[in-house]
């Protein structure tokens, strides 16, 4: 009888996993609902004038972070939408009716050139798609091809950048590990979502 074996996915089972990052265990746990559940109050905005108003919010906040939903073809990136988390609020801007793909590039770009301190997951993804508008808008400064005009360098910040410089040993630096090392919070990574389904194939509500 000491040797049977009961109900192995209890709360201190589940605490461990969590710890030690064992993702793929997470679906075993009843637990997993509830912990995420305060990760993943996201508002999805389609109606032009709820974004422009989102928009001037944010630029009044300290720090703002933003997750593209962007997927690269040859050397093309196409954008699907982009979320914006700030104030402790989430909010997802998928590419609609009310807002293409170019309008809402213009849209993030412009925002990125005046936002007071932006928080990206990848700086290199998002310069993809704000540079072009830098360009168009002539906010490129003469002599530096990266950055608009007047805007100090450190406005714009790396998240795996700096996760990276907290501890280089990582084998990867995904928005979920980040969430985990240094929030205590369990999200579900993109992999979790979406598989290995492009983002063209995918409903707004897997993009959020």
């Amino acid at each position: 009888e000491d040797a049977t074996l009961g109900n192995l996915y209890t709360p201190e089972a589940y605490a461990l996993v969590k710890f030690h990052g064992f993702r793929s265990l997470f679906s075993r746990f009843e637990a997993t609902s509830s912990d995420t559940d305060d990760s993943l109050q996201i508002e999805t905005i389609s109606d032009a004038a709820s974004r422009a108003a989102l928009f001037l919010e944010a630029l009044s906040a300290n720090h703002v972070g933003m997750a593209l939903a962007s997927e690269k073809d040859g050397l093309n990136v196409h954008l699907y939408g982009a979320a914006l988390s700030f104030s402790g609020k989430t909010t997802f801007l998928p590419v609609c009716e009310s807002q293409s793909e170019t309008e809402l590039a213009r849209a993030l770009g412009l925002f990125a050139a005046d936002c007071h301190a932006l928080w990206l997951p990848d700086l290199k993804q998002a310069l993809s798609v704000f540079a072009p508008v830098w360009e168009k808008e002539e906010l490129i400064q003469v002599g530096d091809a990266l950055l608009p005009a007047g805007q100090n360098p450190t406005t714009l910040q790396d998240l795996h950048l700096a996760a990276y410089l907290l501890n280089p040993l990582n084998p990867e630096y995904t928005c979920d590990e980040i969430a985990a090392a240094y929030l205590n919070k369990t999200i579900p990574g993109w992999t979790d979502l979406a598989g290995k389904t492009p983002m063209a194939d995918l409903p707004a509500d897997k993009l959020s």
